[in-house]
């Protein structure tokens, strides 16, 4: 996968010319990283909060700082289908406390739906004020795609006849025992908890917009956040609708595209967007890494 990662890269590359892209690296100050990664760490903070109010839902208390590194190590997996991999959290936490998989396992469903959710909610509220057809098609789909999903959460005969089917697929079988799965997944989407988690999703993801017009000031790409948040949002949504590991090739060709119909140049867009998944999905995955790392050597 990394070797097939490599080569899109290499691809955008050589196709926006190497040599422009070269020098646009060369003249970066990136002294920028230090305003820009720590806001990166903050929104896994805000994130991190929302994961512990999703535990504590379903009976698991925890501190805030083991939480804090609980999600930190799920980000590990963030360059898979969806960001379903960040499921390696329920091992660790089955492995430090003894909880079940099947307890854990809907809280990675439900952070990706908040995930989805919130990023479709500020694509929506851009486009009161630029409005982008790409973007408009795109969150229409996706609000189906939540409210069908949310449907299915809540009407519990649905849910257990749906899990019937797929235990029948062992290592499904192995993760999800119907009644304790369907229990979390009740509680994780009550109301209260489903506005609680929403709230913190949106400030979150708004938050990261800050990182997303640093990377492209550097560039000399102007922007107001709405545009940026409508641009990369959308193209991160094109990525998720993929379903491939971390939208890789989708989330880019789609953002250079949207970009270079704004009339900027391609072989700028194509550094920017480089640069913005460098410090985005990129340091994700590194940052999570290290501490994924420390509880396998547990």
């Amino acid at each position: 996968m990394i070797f097939a990662i490599i080569s899109i890269y290499i691809i955008f590359i050589l196709y926006s010319d190497i040599n422009k892209i070269s020098e646009h690296f060369l003249q970066i100050n990136y002294l920028f990283l230090l305003i820009v990664l720590p806001i990166e760490v903050f929104s896994f903070f805000i994130r991190s909060i929302r994961q512990k109010i999703l535990l504590d839902e379903i009976g698991i208390k925890i501190s805030l700082i083991t939480n804090f590194k609980i999600y930190v190590a799920g980000l590990s997996m963030t360059v898979t289908p969806g960001g379903f991999g960040s499921i390696i959290k329920s091992h660790f936490l089955k492995k430090s406390f003894n909880y079940s998989n099947s307890k854990t396992f809907p809280l990675v469903f439900v952070e990706r739906f908040h995930d989805f959710l919130a990023v479709t909610t500020i694509i929506i509220i851009s486009l009161f004020f630029s409005y982008l057809w790409q973007s408009f098609v795109l969150a229409m789909m996706s609000s189906i795609l939540l409210i069908s999903v949310y449907l299915l959460a809540r009407k519990n005969f649905l849910l257990i006849k749906f899990l019937s089917k797929t235990k029948k697929i062992k290592f499904i079988s192995k993760f999800v025992p119907t009644l304790e799965f369907v229990e979390s997944l009740v509680l994780l989407t009550k109301w209260k908890t489903m506005f609680k988690s929403w709230l913190l999703s949106i400030t979150s993801w708004s938050i990261e917009i800050i990182s997303f017009y640093y990377v492209f000031k550097i560039f000399e790409i102007d922007m107001n956040f709405l545009e940026i948040g409508q641009v990369v949002y959308t193209s991160i949504l094109v990525g998720v609708l993929s379903f491939l590991p971390g939208g890789i090739g989708f989330t880019e060709g789609s953002l250079i595209a949207l970009l270079i119909e704004r009339g900027h140049e391609l072989s700028i867009v194509t550094s920017a967007v480089l640069m913005l998944r460098l410090v985005t999905i990129w340091f994700a995955t590194l940052f999570g890494f290290t501490l994924t790392h420390k509880f396998l050597k547990n």
